[in-house]
């Protein structure tokens, strides 16, 4: 470490470092020293990661022993591997974002958990968070962990106000933790290093720049090329064409209680922000190129929330680190055996499928010669008929190396609880709808073993989609994204937070007032639509069950949902009469439009 990293001070007689985040030169060369570390700490994590990368792509062990020998031998092909890696982590993908629901502790506090469910689902549709699931969900079985970013973006401007919560997916390999931590929010400081168009970089941080300085004056280029090994970039720093730049957000808790005025963007203008803090709140300090740009002292202003914005979770925990285990890891060795067999079989197949002949010799006639071709004549001396003989192949060994690859596999599908019926392959013995049913659900038991902990990370996304609306979301954009239906009660900003005595200003906002469930999403299909309908409007609506009805069919996603559940609302919610069924409600509709 730099002597300039840490202030040296004596309390009762004891000498102890603090992290030097006082001046912008100080966190510079604070950041540029804990990156390193951080980085040097998470090479053994890189380089695992890059293992089970290779496995995923088909880049396995056997891959440069068979390419060799075909080449020695003059082979033209290279023998086939065991794609079992890709078939485990394509086959476990969840194409359906975990769905969550925010409960109430007390009854009087419905509507206010139901608004900020609604708030929390508008900032998941806004980010195509189940897109960005997607691409984690191969991340989280390849590598072992996946990582969410949810943070408040003043740059973006929607044609009426600036500023919107952003739902990020970064890489893994993009993300730098306190070594020492084994949690998220148990981390003393939090790196993110990613590249950025030199264009849109100017466009982000221009204003942040003093004076007239254009952005490349401003920054040094040297530094540039340290920090570019950390973003996970196959590109060279001084490559020609590279219009990026490298960007490390780092996001760190403040070592001391302090305060500092800091010019600041507030809906598109720069205005003089004060910021007061305690030892231990979140702060934020953005570098270009090693030199610092732009530095929030507290990232939580208005809310006593101290959580990190980041969300790093798993499948398979890795006890005493903070980055989950590859669904990979355990069948590696079962992938290389699997390998080893195919190779085998399928060399053997070229080297000894050719028949074997045995021939005494003189015993083919002057113009004779062998021919293994379909149809062939062969022409030998008088009385060498029983001469020559045909030993056939020996390329029989091979059908054993093949039955010896499927054994292989069978053990990966047992190690990793990922049976053939989570990879549509019916089984062999099972033919009944029920069986195959009851097979389905002893299969799942394996796979919610792994849930457990991916849940609590997805209760952590939409919480922090929920604190950061309530942080940085105005009483007006709350209104705006709230009033959906006529008459709703919108409850703004203050009636959410309660203030603590004293000179602190900042709302607390109880976590206990609403819970967060999150559980599995429903999977709709056409059938699953078609058959749904056909059993619900059978069924009499009524002003005691018509909040069930609009609760399942919001579930089920109709398409007319929204106008279904208005009429549903219009009919029942004032205290209409009658008793219709959901089929007169649904032709009514269609015949107002």
């Amino acid at each position: 470490m730099r002597n300039t990293v840490y202030k040296n001070n004596t309390r009762n007689g004891k000498s102890f470092c603090d992290y030097d985040y006082s001046v912008r030169t100080s966190r510079e060369e604070t950041v540029k020293s804990l990156l390193d570390t951080a980085a040097r700490c998470k090479m053994p994590t890189n380089a695992y990661w890059k293992k089970m990368r290779a496995y995923y792509d088909g880049d396995h062990e056997i891959s440069a022993h068979n390419s060799a020998f075909a080449g020695e031998q003059d082979i033209p092909w290279e023998a086939a591997q065991s794609t079992d890696g890709f078939i485990h982590v394509e086959s476990q993908i969840e194409t359906k974002l975990p769905d969550f629901e925010f409960s109430p502790r007390a009854s009087n506090d419905y509507e206010r958990a139901k608004q900020r469910e609604k708030i929390a689902r508008f900032i998941c549709d806004i980010n195509c968070l189940e897109q960005k699931n997607a691409i984690n969900e191969r991340r989280l079985n390849i590598l072992g962990s996946a990582v969410y970013k949810v943070c408040w973006d003043s740059s973006v401007f929607d044609g009426k106000s600036y500023g919107e919560v952003i739902v990020d997916v970064p890489k893994p390999e993009q993300i730098f933790t306190d070594p020492s931590s084994s949690t998220v929010d148990g981390c003393e400081y939090i790196g993110y290093v990613y590249r950025l168009h030199k264009q849109k970089a100017k466009r982000i941080f221009g204003k942040d720049i003093k004076g007239n300085q254009e952005l490349s004056d401003y920054i040094d280029s040297y530094k540039n090329a340290r920090y570019f090994e950390y973003t996970g970039d196959e590109r060279n720093a001084g490559e020609t064409g590279d219009d990026t730049i490298t960007v490390t957000e780092w996001w760190f808790r403040q070592p001391k209680d302090g305060s500092e005025t800091i010019k600041s963007e507030i809906d598109g203008k720069q205005v003089n922000v004060k910021y007061s803090w305690r030892a231990g709140d979140i702060a934020l300090s953005i570098l270009l190129g090693g030199k610092e740009i732009r530095y929030i002292p507290k990232y939580w202003k208005n809310t006593v929330c101290n959580m990190f914005p980041f969300v790093i979770y798993s499948k398979i925990p890795n006890e005493d680190s903070i980055w989950g285990k590859s669904e990979l890891e355990a069948i590696i060795p079962l992938i290389d055996a699997s390998d080893r067999e195919l190779s085998y079989a399928q060399m053997n197949s070229a080297f000894s499928s050719n028949d074997i002949i045995v021939a005494e010799e003189n015993a083919l006639s002057d113009d004779g010669e062998l021919d293994n071709s379909p149809g062939a004549v062969w022409k030998l001396r008088p009385g060498m008929m029983g001469k020559i003989q045909r030993l056939g192949n020996a390329g029989y060994s091979q059908n054993n190396q093949y039955a010896n690859s499927s054994f292989w596999r069978d053990i990966m599908k047992d190690t990793t609880g990922n049976h053939e019926l989570n990879q549509g392959v019916e089984p062999t013995r099972v033919t009944t709808a029920s069986g195959i049913a009851l097979l389905n659900e002893r299969a799942k038991n394996r796979q919610m073993m792994k849930k457990v902990i991916k849940s609590e990370g997805f209760r952590r996304l939409y919480e922090l989609c929920d604190r950061t609306a309530l942080e940085y979301y105005d009483d007006d954009r709350i209104i705006t994204i709230g009033a959906v239906n006529i008459g709703e009660v919108i409850y703004r900003f203050a009636d959410f937070a309660t203030y603590p005595d004293g000179d602190d200003d900042r709302a607390y906002i109880p976590i206990v007032d609403v819970k967060i469930h999150v559980g599995d999403g429903v999977a709709n299909s056409k059938a699953f639509t078609v058959q749904a309908l056909s059993e619900l409007i059978k069924v009499p609506v009524t002003p005691d069950n018509f909040r069930l009805v609009q609760s399942y069919v919001e579930m089920i996603g109709l398409p007319m949902r929204a106008q279904i559940c208005d009429a549903l609302e219009r009919k029942y919610g004032e205290g209409e009469s009658g008793v219709p069924e959901l089929s007169h409600i649904l032709k009514e509709e269609t015949t107002d439009e």
